[in-house]
């Protein structure tokens, strides 16, 4: 479920990512939403390369959730679509376990690589 948070713009591209992705481990308050990151976790570092790569390192416990593959797609599309809403200098992702490269996300999915965001296909109030 999606939730839209007011929040003030940081203003290097970095910031706004960290900002970003501090703000998708807090708890949602829709009712009925449920949550990105499991209570009281905090990403371990968050990176921009000049080449607009995000490294997102998160505690290895996020990743120790159950999950199907249902929610792990959910997960990917939710993180995917909220960097393309508000930092357009993010054009992939790394997601990272502790420091290190994760071969699945939690259980199903394969995350040995990059994720590379489609341009042109999500904007603020667009559901395409």
């Amino acid at each position: 479920m999606e939730e839209t948070r007011q929040r003030e713009k940081p203003a290097t591209a970095l910031k706004r990512l960290r900002a970003v992705v501090e703000e998708m481990h807090v708890a949602p308050t829709v009712p009925g939403a449920s949550p990105m990151f499991p209570q009281g976790s905090r990403p371990r570092a968050v990176f921009l390369t000049p080449d607009g790569t995000a490294y997102i390192d998160e505690p290895g416990s996020v990743f120790e959730q159950m999950s199907g593959l249902r929610e792990e797609f959910l997960f990917l599309r939710s993180l995917a679509r909220t960097l393309l809403r508000n930092c357009p200098e993010v054009k992939a992702f790394v997601l990272l376990s502790d420091g290190s490269a994760r071969l699945r996300l939690f259980t199903h999915l394969m995350t040995n690589g990059r994720y590379i965001l489609p341009r042109g296909t999500v904007r603020p109030g667009n559901d395409g």
